[in-house]
């Protein structure tokens, strides 16, 4: 599954089901009662493959939304022109957007989404990146800032938390206009 918590509250997940055909089939008359999309992705197994793929992506997405809220707090930049102008564009990501929500409502303790919450996946994940034989460059330097993170204190905190672990301004306030 993929959608997260807001998703699931609304029943349209993504599914993505590994497995023989006739599984498949009726797995997907259950699951489209909670996911709006269900994919078969292959045999017994690929959509758990897929799922870590998934999370390798969100790792990422999530520690650049990090660095790039991190920076827009050094500049002082204001947060809700920065969130209209970057999620217009390229740099537009569903982290990103989730991130600079919560960072606005100040959403950042506790949720459903934390930032230890991916440290299992991410380990997973890079089991599976090294049984490929296939050596990862951006992955690991996320999974590195989700570490740093959790040692901080900060791993029962959201994952719009994580900019906390690359800095923050001496005054430690947004700047709104």
């Amino acid at each position: 599954m993929t959608g997260g918590p807001e998703r699931a509250d609304r029943g349209t997940l993504t599914a993505m089901v590994g497995g023989a055909t006739p599984e498949y089939e009726r797995a997907a008359s259950v699951i489209g009662h909670y996911a709006t999309t269900v994919r078969h992705v292959g045999p017994p197994g690929a959509g758990l493959k897929l799922k870590l793929i998934n999370q390798i992506l969100v790792s990422c997405h999530v520690a650049a939304a990090a660095e790039a809220t991190a920076l827009l707090r050094r500049l002082e930049l204001p947060l809700d022109a920065a969130a209209e102008i970057l999620n217009s564009g390229w740099a537009a990501s569903t982290m990103l957007e989730r991130s600079l929500e919560r960072i606005r409502a100040d959403q950042l303790d506790a949720s459903e989404v934390t930032i230890g919450g991916l440290l299992e996946p991410q380990a997973l994940a890079q089991t599976l990146a090294d049984q490929t034989g296939l050596a990862l460059t951006v992955f690991p330097a996320a999974t590195e800032l989700f570490r740093a993170s959790c040692a901080s204190g900060q791993g029962t905190r959201d994952l719009a938390a994580l900019a906390a672990a690359v800095g923050t301004t001496a005054s430690g306030a947004w700047r709104e206009e």
